[in-house]
């Protein structure tokens, strides 16, 4: 067994069984001939484009190469308070099995187990190639949780390399300020402008393939629906630096139960709702979208109580605005760092992850436990620096009270779905530190830039 492209590769086996197919089945032979169709066992690690000769005469023959995937993500079993009462198939063993069978088929697609046994990388040749296998699997009764998509990096020379994209864009001449603002903000790079007669415009960019995440939505909105895209892998180039792909902040439950129309009446005054009246919510679940730019805490089940006294235009009947529920693209596009999408045969959910909120509701505790017992809760750090996704740099340098340098605290806590432990730069606290926050926590918030629990890490 030889590979055109894979000089390295050389495996010997023999052939225990041949088929030729005839008519509308197989027939066993001991012969065959240049053009045949034929199915054979004996080689267990034969992939497509491998080639089969003789040992005396090794000439693989020439096969278009299969480029590397450029985006992963990962999946990871449903561990939500809803979990397993919509899925046919919800456990870790079953979705390694069915992502094991896809890779008979799908040759562009890689499939690896990440640190923790309840998760996996998948990686992929696109958005849209692991969208339609989400939605396969959906469709077929499996129950997971997804990880916004992320692109693959490479390091030549000492530095980083990230996959690009050839965009073509067909658009109204009267959009075409609007797209190229829009895709500016991307690290689009405009190459060329092509008029296409009185009233549309072609329009070619070179942009990484990040910058499109969450850009089909916005270049719908952009031009009415009128225009055209279309995008090509286009090799990869140095790292563009930060793309901010999504302006708009989330609005979270901090309840559990059943959303009814008095609280998502009051709810729907602070964004745009994703959910509707009946349907059911956890405490930490992304419930609608707010214009500005950090996350808010609402309560969608909150219900009127009832009293004695009668008051006018108190019995008026609420209205809600209509919901418009997002597709499993679309939602994939919404879902911002900090969140995850959760899969099942019949919903769509985006649990904000208990990961920003209670990760960092433990990370307090152990550092209090680690630097001052007793204390409990009222210590707070400042959160320095965010690096690299599973690593938190957390000092407390800003307040006077340090009288040690820093030291690196190891905490057993995960921040995402097949993440390393998260790192913990932290400093000793005295007890005059503690005093302070205990007397002047506001006071020291405020000066001091303390975030508070409801905000994601990359707010800060």
């Amino acid at each position: 067994v030889c590979d055109w492209h894979n000089p390295d590769l050389k495996m010997r086996g023999r052939l225990t069984k041949l088929y030729d197919f005839q008519a509308n089945g197989r027939q066993p032979c001991d012969n065959i001939t240049a053009g045949d169709i034929v199915a054979f066992s004996g080689l267990p690690d034969v992939t497509i484009g491998n080639t089969l000769c003789a040992p005396s005469q090794v000439e693989p023959l020439p096969f278009v190469k299969i480029n590397d995937p450029t985006v992963e993500m990962t999946f990871s079993v449903n561990d939500s308070p809803l979990a397993g009462r919509e899925g046919k198939y919800v456990t870790s063993r079953q979705i390694r099995d069915r992502l094991q069978k896809e890779l008979l088929k799908d040759v562009a697609l890689k499939v690896e187990d990440s640190p923790t046994t309840d998760s996996f990388r998948v990686m992929g040749r696109g958005e849209m190639h692991l969208s339609i296998l989400i939605e396969t699997m959906r469709r077929e009764g499996y129950e997971l949780q997804v990880s916004p998509p992320h692109v693959l990096t490479k390091v030549i020379d000492g530095k980083t390399y990230e996959p690009m994209e050839h965009v073509v864009i067909d658009v109204p001449t009267q959009y075409q300020g609007a797209v190229m603002t829009g895709l500016g903000q991307r690290k689009a790079v405009l190459q060329q402008m092509e008029s296409l007669g009185t009233d549309r415009v072609r329009l070619e960019f070179r942009m990484p393939s990040r910058g499109l995440f969450g850009y089909r939505n916005q270049f719908l909105t952009d031009t009415h629906g009128e225009g055209i895209i279309n995008q090509i892998f286009d090799g990869y180039d140095v790292w563009a630096g930060m793309i901010a792909n999504r302006s708009t902040g989330s609005l979270v439950s901090f309840e559990t139960g059943d959303a009814v129309t008095y609280g998502l009446y009051n709810a729907q005054q602070r964004g745009t709702l994703l959910v509707g009246a009946g349907e059911k919510v956890y405490e930490g679940m992304v419930i609608g979208y707010t214009a500005s730019g950090e996350d808010v805490d609402v309560n969608v089940c909150k219900t009127k109580h009832l009293t004695n006294t009668r008051a006018s235009g108190s019995d008026d009947a609420l209205r809600l605005i209509p919901v418009s529920k997002l597709s499993l693209e679309g939602c994939l596009e919404f879902l911002a760092q900090d969140e995850l999408l959760e899969v099942t045969p019949e919903n769509l959910r985006r649990p904000i992850g208990l990961r920003c909120r209670f990760v960092f509701r433990s990370l307090f505790s152990a550092i209090c436990a680690a630097h001052s017992p007793g204390v409990g809760s009222r210590i707070l750090c400042v959160v320095a620096q965010v690096g690299d996704p599973g690593t938190i740099a957390v000092s407390g340098r800003e307040v006077d009270s340090i009288r040690s340098r820093q030291h690196l605290l190891q905490i057993p806590v995960l921040i995402g779905k097949g993440l390393p432990q998260v790192k913990v730069d932290t400093a000793l606290v005295c007890s005059k530190l503690c005093q302070l926050l205990v007397h002047r926590a506001q006071d020291i918030g405020r000066k001091t830039g303390l975030f508070r629990s409801g905000l994601g890490p990359h707010r800060r």
